[in-house]
């Protein structure tokens, strides 16, 4: 299970990839808590851990950032489980499927997703972009900011218990500076 603030990952857009039992997502008190589910009734085996949980926490980091990979591999256990139906519309395969990091390696693995399955699903999907903003077009983000708004956004980030409020604003700056970031594919 995964828990990101539903301003940063809303709910609506997580249920694209809902896949019932193998992925399925729950607003509560402002968090959307995803939860990923593998179990192959042959050759289950309960896992103490190993590791797992480690490998894949920077998922939340990515998933607030607009990163949709993890949901769509949860998706893709359902259709590999059989539990999705033929007229249900396959969702957005999103940037990047065919290069996973670290982390998403390891959730694929972890819910035993098939290589193959994994590849064919890439084919269709689009290269990821740089969507960070340098030093110098961060500089240039702020000073066009109206004064009062500057300063509401600075007072805010040094009074805010809301541990999530730098990333939110970094994503309002990407935003503005790179527009909307790229829809996948449609579904």
């Amino acid at each position: 299970m995964l828990r990101v603030p539903s301003k940063l990952l809303a709910p609506e857009v997580a249920a694209v990839y809902d896949a019932g039992h193998c992925l399925s997502g729950r607003e509560q008190r402002g968090n959307l808590i995803l939860s990923f589910r593998s179990e192959d009734a042959e050759d289950y085996e309960w896992a103490e851990g190993d590791g797992w949980l480690a490998s894949i926490v920077p998922l939340r980091a990515e998933l607030m950032r607009g990163d949709f990979r993890s949901l769509y591999l949860g998706w893709l256990l359902a259709a590999q489980m059989e539990e999705v139906d033929e007229e249900t519309v396959e969702p957005p395969v999103p940037p990047g499927l065919g290069d996973l990091d670290v982390p998403l390696a390891r959730l694929a693995e972890f819910l035993r997703i098939d290589t193959d399955l994994i590849a064919g699903a890439a084919e269709r999907s689009p290269a990821r972009q740089d969507r960070s903003l340098s030093k110098k077009e961060l500089d240039r983000w702020i000073t066009k900011l109206p004064a009062k708004e500057r300063n509401t956004l600075l007072a805010e980030l040094l009074t805010s218990d809301d541990p999530h409020l730098p990333t939110e604003i970094r994503q309002r700056a990407i935003g503005d500076v790179r527009g909307a970031p790229p829809q996948p594919a449609t579904p």
